[in-house]
């Protein structure tokens, strides 16, 4: 290969000179230059402005300087197995190179100063084989500061700082070039890195790459893989440019690409794996294949792409607010439970004409966390903080059919949901107004309590997308509502155990329906109309602790709730006129639930309750919160 490729080469200036060295003494430069079989130092302090010549299978040490004016400062031209390690500087002030290691085979240079080059390249290799390059200081060129035209199985490895005016590291007609980048790499012209005519590439960055634009140019049977930044500074410019074939393109988790991605007439691969927490809308040019490698749907040759975190846990945020609402009524409905201590022996009914509140509002709070350690399509991480408070009222209406009290209700409610770590944030404000039946009839020697409301949700979502431009995130907004209608019944079983305890038994039963409008984000996706349709049943045992002639009565509570998605599951959405699908996959969930409350009798005609719950499910969703309410009569 290294002969095939030497007859490419029309002209090769060699350049060597005869190490010199000069011991002296002085009181502003001291040169101190000692060669051995093969070895050759330059200490600290030491400053050498001559070529240095490196031999075959020699090792150079500089923790000194070499600097030279109008030759190469380091010269292992047409050697093999040599190794130059810089600690120091090596710097040529003219036009030549800095290190000048081409026609060598198999030579190794670790770069922890800096290898400088004021008016050519900095590291200039041709038609070599097997050369690598380790740098975690400074490699700087005024023309490129790495070349390796024509070369075989060249390794760059980069944790420091390679930069150029253009084509920083250049390798055109070059076969296996490998470059692993987790510094910068970086142009204050085109191309960061420019690979053209050359073949089997192997780029992996997991650091920043950056230039004006054709940051990355390769030509074919390439590989790119990328965890950190490629960016072209210029507006408008190309991050990636391959116009080649049978490249391959993958975007991994922390990909930052600022600019487009450029292929040609021949079809290339984009590979896609920023986690199904990430959305992204990449600009594309040419002919690619994109494969979302988290198993989202693509619209073919767009790279644009949702998250759908809030579409597969828009059902288990209705759900809790079914169970926030439910709790914030419960102190109503629990009267009877509560008000039986005061007037043992008398039965439910009796008790329920004896306080009949007329005003009562209860405040609280919730929170709830689906706390996983992987995202996937079915199931996102995510936090939901709840704050609301809900204001009722006796209506005092005189219907024959219902010889019961009933209540009109307003909720008032803002829902802060963190999404994966803010990759999405929806803020809800919600109102429900409806009327409660706490007391409606008697049945099976128990106390039937209906409710029905129906609201009105105000919705603004922040998805925080990657993209083409800017700094290659944006936050992607849009405002949406939706219509909410809730219908409940429960029954409970009251009995007095003695003088200070009773216990309570309940089930319930909640339908709900919420229907999401048609809304576009950001002009990348438009979500299309939904309607969700879900029922939860719940069953819960209390034990009340009421000591007689005194205002305090603290009660406990466990049960367990079932949460049913019963439509809804396909959300439908389309990206570039595209119509895409997403299937949640978490419908059903079981939970179990504790309660701890306390009710205080404050004078004939006002009470307080309040109380803190807690309840878990078999999916890692938790669910804290505490209401406090307060009800008086005229």
């Amino acid at each position: 290969m290294k002969d095939f490729l030497m007859n490419d080469v029309t002209c090769m200036r060699r350049v060597t000179e005869t190490s010199k060295c000069y011991v002296a003494v002085a009181t502003v430069v001291v040169l101190f230059f000692f060669t051995s079989a093969y070895a050759i130092d330059v200490p600290y302090n030491t400053v050498v402005t001559t070529t240095v010549d490196l031999g075959s299978s020699a090792s150079l040490t500089v923790e000194g300087v070499i600097s030279t004016f109008g030759e190469v400062a380091v010269d292992s031209f047409e050697y093999e197995l040599a190794t130059i390690t810089n600690s120091g500087t090596i710097v040529s002030n003219a036009s030549e190179m800095a290190l000048n290691i081409g026609f060598s085979d198999y030579i190794s240079v670790v770069n922890t100063g800096t290898i400088s080059a004021q008016s050519g390249t900095a590291i200039y290799e041709i038609l070599s084989v097997g050369n690598s390059i380790n740098n975690s200081g400074l490699i700087q060129g005024a023309v490129q500061a790495i070349s390796a035209y024509d070369s075989v199985s060249a390794l760059i490895t980069n944790s420091g700082l390679i930069t150029a005016e253009s084509q920083t590291i250049a390798f055109e007609n070059a076969y296996q070039v490998t470059i692993v980048n987790d510094g910068t790499i970086s142009s204050s012209g085109a191309s960061a890195i420019y690979g053209y005519f050359s073949e089997e590439t192997s780029i992996i960055n997991r650091g920043t790459i950056s230039a004006t634009t054709n940051t990355v140019l390769l030509l074919q049977s390439c590989t790119v893989d990328n965890y950190g930044v490629i960016q072209a500074t210029t507006p408008g410019g190309v991050a990636i440019d391959i116009p080649g074939m049978s490249n391959t393109v993958t975007l991994h988790d922390g990909s930052i690409i600022i600019g487009s991605l450029a292929s040609g007439t021949y079809p290339n691969a984009l590979n896609i794996q920023l986690g199904v927490d990430t959305s992204y809308a990449f600009d594309l040019s040419g002919n690619w294949v994109v494969t979302d490698l988290d198993g989202r749907p693509t619209a073919p040759g767009f790279a644009i792409v949702p998250t759908t975190g809030a579409q597969e846990n828009a059902n288990k945020r209705l759900f809790q607010r079914v169970t926030s609402v439910n709790d914030s009524l419960s102190g109503r409905f629990n009267m009877s439970a509560t008000s039986v201590h005061t007037t043992v022996g008398l039965p439910i009914s009796t008790v329920n004409k004896k306080f009949s509140e007329r005003y009562w509002v209860t405040p609280y709070i919730s929170r709830t966390e689906r706390d996983i350690d992987t995202n996937t399509l079915q199931e996102s991480r995510y936090v939901a903080n709840e704050l609301g408070v809900t204001l009722g009222k006796s209506l005092n209406l005189a219907l024959p059919s219902i010889p019961t009290e009933i209540d009109g209700v307003i909720n008032l409610a803002s829902i802060r949901t963190n999404i994966a770590d803010h990759s999405q944030d929806v803020y809800t404000s919600s109102v429900l107004i409806g009327a409660i039946a706490p007391d409606l009839k008697q049945y099976f020697g128990g106390t039937v309590g209906a409710k029905l409301l129906v609201g009105y949700n105000a919705n603004r979502g922040h998805r925080y997308t990657l993209v083409s431009t800017g700094t290659g995130i944006a936050d992607v907004t849009a405002d949406y509502h939706s219509l909410v209608a809730l219908a409940g019944i429960e029954e409970r079983w009251l009995r007095q155990v003695n003088a200070q305890l009773s216990g309570r038994l309940l089930i319930g039963l909640d339908l709900t329906a919420e229907r999401y409008t048609a809304y576009n984000e950001g002009g990348f996706y438009d979500w299309s109309a939904r309607t969700m349709t879900q029922a939860s049943a719940r069953a819960e045992a209390t034990v009340t602790h009421h000591k007689p002639g005194t205002k305090a009565s603290l009660w406990g509570s466990f049960g367990v709730l079932e949460h049913m998605l019963l439509s809804g599951h396909t959300v439908t959405y389309e990206v570039a006129e595209t119509a895409l699908t997403f299937v949640s996959g978490t419908d059903n969930d079981c939970f179990v639930r504790a309660q701890a409350g306390l009710d205080y009798q404050l004078t004939k005609t006002a009470k307080i309750y309040g109380s803190v719950n807690w309840m878990k499910s078999s999916r890692n969703i938790q669910q804290s919160g505490a209401y406090f309410g307060f009800v008086i009569k005229n």
